[in-house]
């Protein structure tokens, strides 16, 4: 395995972690409608700069885990 995919693969994992962080906080606050845009900006001030298409793939990934665990 080459550095470079470990490196892609821990950020990876630390950005699923941290929109997973994120979108609990904002459920949290009975948030009904999230705009992207603060989402991201709250993001970025964890480290995490993210184009609309990553932040959708970040999101839906989240979604898809937790919905494995219902089933489960």
């Amino acid at each position: 395995m080459l550095i470079r995919e470990i490196v892609t693969e821990g950020y990876q994992a630390d950005l699923l972690t941290a929109v997973q962080d994120l979108l609990i906080s904002y459920m949290a606050d009975d948030a009904k409608d999230i705009p992207t845009e603060d989402f991201q900006s709250q993001l970025a001030k964890h480290g995490f700069v993210t184009t609309t298409d990553e932040l959708i793939k970040a999101i839906n990934a989240v979604f898809l885990s937790w919905n494995n665990d219902r089933a489960i």
